[in-house]
């Protein structure tokens, strides 16, 4: 369990979450609805935008080692009367605001490890450090300090400051492709909702008290209760981390699993 990057992942998850309520709350008030604006919604201040149960997802999941941080803040109350574009319309661009453009700054902070200075020397020394450890078994496996030492490119902090970067472009891929699933409190849920006919809207939103439970089932309990079967298998992991990694390892020239292994 690596201390270092349970911080970082969880700093990540915070910092992530926050500036994507602030981009929802700015939306909604720029189309007309000035909700989001009064109830302090367009800071970045964590506690402007987390909730105590997103707190406990993040921590659960940054001391996991899950390999980005997961979780939601506080869903985003709008009057979808109010927005200009119309209500349906209206609740659908705010929602999906904040999940592009945590998707588009994921993307931004990942390629731009691509211009950085050193970059290529890093990518090539990572390369060779990574290659006979993935061959080995065991304790021979690169990890932490001995795979720092192996890299000559950056010293330690520097590698320990790409690191959090990394992590903090992947958790807000993770952030983008977790609020795809149509289940309160995530944005998935406003766009179905916005999209369903009255009556099938109406049936939706009274099963949103049910949603988070479900949601809770799914990447907690399952996982849990797997484990006691030895099968090892993360809903979390599967369906949200590893497309995040795929999406990372096209961007980067440098393989993502050295910062994994730092």
């Amino acid at each position: 369990m690596n201390v270092i990057v349970m911080v970082e992942t969880f700093v990540a998850f915070v910092l992530a979450v926050s500036i994507h309520g602030a981009v929802q709350a700015r939306v909604a008030t720029m189309l007309g609805d000035s909700t989001a604006r009064l109830r302090g919604r367009l800071s970045v201040l964590p506690q402007r935008q987390l909730s105590a149960i997103g707190v406990i997802v993040g921590i659960v999941f940054s001391v996991g080692s899950q390999g980005a941080g997961i979780g939601c803040g506080k869903p985003l109350e709008i009057d979808a009367r109010k927005l200009r574009i119309g209500p349906n319309f209206g609740t659908i661009v705010v929602a999906l605001s904040g999940l592009v453009f945590s998707a588009l700054l994921g993307a931004v902070i990942l390629l731009l490890f691509n211009v950085l200075p050193n970059s290529a020397a890093l990518s090539t020394q990572a390369s060779a450090c990574l290659s006979p450890a993935r061959s080995l078994t065991g304790g021979g496996l690169l990890i932490g300090s001995s795979l720092q030492g192996c890299v000559h490119a950056l010293p330690g902090w520097a590698l320990r400051l790409e690191q959090f970067f990394f992590i903090f472009g992947l958790t807000n891929l993770a952030v983008a492709i977790l609020n795809i699933i149509p289940l309160h409190p995530l944005d998935g849920y406003h766009v179905l909702f916005a999209l369903l006919p009255a009556r099938q809207a109406i049936g939706w939103r009274n099963f949103a008290p049910w949603m988070e439970l479900i949601l809770l089932v799914i990447f907690f309990v399952i996982p849990v209760i797997l484990q006691f079967l030895n099968i090892g298998f993360s809903p979390a992991q599967t369906f949200i981390v590893q497309p995040a990694m795929g999406i990372a390892g096209n961007l980067l020239h440098l393989d993502p699993l050295f910062f994994a292994l730092l």
